[in-house]
């Protein structure tokens, strides 16, 4: 799919799969309310709604993966892709990690 990002691919796929859960590995543990590599008092969400995430314009994936997310009620989690333990930590609530969902 040339003309849509990696994420909206991945929830696009997901989707297709009828996904539980959608797992995003990022350069940041999570949502914040602002880009935390810019802003050190920038706040990180523990869980977050779709329309928080479009209505905020929280840029931590493309508006486009969460629409459609939302519209096949998938939720999200977004956690850092560093660390050995990354994904098995996010994945058992371990750790540093946003969860987007419906109702929060």
């Amino acid at each position: 799919h040339p003309y849509f990002s990696t994420d909206t691919v991945t929830a696009l796929r997901g989707c297709e799969l009828d996904a539980d859960i959608l797992l995003f590995a990022k350069n940041v543990d999570g949502v914040y309310d602002s880009d935390p590599r810019q802003n050190s008092g920038a706040q990180r969400y523990t869980a977050v709604t779709y329309d928080e995430v479009i209505n905020r314009q929280l840029k931590v994936m493309d508006t486009a993966a969460v629409a459609l997310a939302r519209e096949n009620n998938i939720p999200i989690i977004v956690f850092a892709q560093k660390g050995d333990q990354a994904l098995a930590d996010a994945v058992s609530g371990q750790g540093n990690f946003t969860i987007i969902k419906q109702e929060v």
